[in-house]
């Protein structure tokens, strides 16, 4: 199966994590990888596109466009700050 090309931006990515759930996790994490991919997604919800998001958290645009590929795919942040 294959996957989309386009990843939904604004309140579209992630639709069912909400902009206020992803910056209190962004807030309490204390990994610092793990802080950069919640700031992507943060970023990526405000509507960013994936370079400028690149530019801003200097990191490469395949980095930040596998984390956000895979955040889609598993429908959200199944990270540690994901409880339910």
């Amino acid at each position: 199966m294959k996957r989309p090309r386009n990843l939904d931006r604004g309140r579209d990515f992630l639709g069912g994590t909400s902009i206020t759930y992803l910056k209190k996790c962004h807030r309490g994490e204390t990994d610092p990888k793990a802080r950069d991919r919640l700031l992507v997604y943060i970023m990526r919800k405000e509507g960013m596109s994936i370079r400028g998001i690149a530019a801003r958290t200097n990191r490469s645009y395949s980095t930040v466009r596998d984390w956000l590929v895979r955040a889609r795919d598993i429908g959200g942040i199944r990270d540690r700050w994901d409880h339910g």
